[in-house]
């Protein structure tokens, strides 16, 4: 678990109190020791755990309860590492020490063969993106309602709309006109051109790294998907 600054701790008899700001681990999994993101063998997450905080009365401070992650295995060799989330959804992009596991018919043995600091372990973006998207026009000039159903994938971390008065907009800085956090499903557009009777819309995924999916658009009476 890792701590906050050891710098001005009162007591140098006590460790600092652990950082509470994480509030899961996320467990990586590979066949290959630097298995790229696109390659057999890549970095997978294979599942996360949720630190219990507690209050230890003696240090008058916050600490986590155990920390454990089960994973069940075939015989031979894989390479595990972590990341940490913090509250608001940020993931770090860096792997943590790399741990190599050998399973035989012997039992299990392991040893770090890899430092901290592994990046760009996952590049793929989202595979399920928000459905059923609507946009319709509301009370006032130049006012729009969109509406969207989620995906359920626990990666996703926030989305982004785009917007345009003539032509379906790109996935790009220039066209975005917001970014929501999930469970998000609803937005009101209240600054469309007053002079544009149906603009054109579109909505992305973006996951904890950073990878946004491809875009689902829709013009007010119609939704379309494209790469």
């Amino acid at each position: 678990m890792p701590s906050y600054t050891k710098r001005g701790w009162p007591k140098k008899a006590d460790p600092p109190p652990p950082a509470r700001e994480i509030r899961r681990f996320h467990v990586w999994r590979a066949k290959s020791a630097a298995g790229g993101p696109h390659v057999d063998g890549g970095w997978r997450e294979v599942g996360s755990f949720a630190p219990k905080y507690v209050v230890d009365e003696k240090r008058s401070c916050i600490a986590p309860e155990k920390l454990e992650f089960i994973d069940r295995l075939a015989k031979g060799t894989w390479y595990y590492a972590m990341t940490s989330e913090e509250w608001s959804g940020l993931e770090s992009d860096r792997l943590s020490e790399v741990l190599e596991v050998k399973l035989n018919g012997r039992g299990i043995t392991t040893k770090v063969v890899g430092k901290p600091g592994q990046k760009g372990f996952w590049k793929q973006a989202p595979l399920m993106w928000p459905a059923d998207f609507k946009a319709r026009k509301g009370e006032s000039s130049g006012h729009f309602e969109l509406s969207w159903k989620e995906p359920r994938s626990d990666k996703i971390r926030y989305y982004n709309l785009y917007y345009s008065a003539d032509a379906p907009p790109e996935a790009k800085q220039s066209s975005r006109i917001a970014s929501l956090p999930v469970g998000t499903n609803r937005y009101l557009d209240w600054l469309a051109d007053p002079n544009v009777e149906s603009p054109h819309y579109a909505i992305t995924a973006v996951d904890r790294h950073g990878n946004e999916s491809g875009a689902v658009r829709a013009p007010r009476k119609k939704v379309w998907r494209t790469e």
